[in-house]
């Protein structure tokens, strides 16, 4: 069964909160962003979300959910790939995430 759990940006503090129940006040404030658990790991066994940034073939990749699934995203570029495919082996690595480690996505 997939495990249903969130994390969130607070963009007030600079501060991620991990693990935080869902409340449907968070949609009405712009100053919280809520990242889903993807239900993966990558081969530290570190859970991967939405917004997390992962190294593919020499260019870092933004995990989003995108056609019901999980896709690894070329930061200002339409192409991604099926995160769900990929992500699941010992390849896969988080290097940061796109709130505390915007810098990961200069080209």
């Amino acid at each position: 069964m997939r495990e249903i759990k969130f994390r969130c940006w607070i963009k007030k503090r600079n501060l991620m909160l991990n693990d935080v129940p869902f409340h449907h006040w968070y949609l009405d404030d712009d100053s919280v962003v809520i990242m889903q658990y993807t239900n993966l790991k990558d081969k530290n066994g570190k859970e991967i979300y939405e917004g997390d940034i992962f190294p593919y073939k020499g260019r870092n990749l933004v995990v989003r959910y995108e056609l019901g699934a999980a896709v690894g995203h070329w930061f200002g570029s339409n192409e991604y790939i099926f995160f769900e495919h990929y992500a699941n082996g010992d390849e896969v690595e988080v290097i940061g995430n796109i709130y505390e480690n915007p810098e990961l996505l200069k080209e």
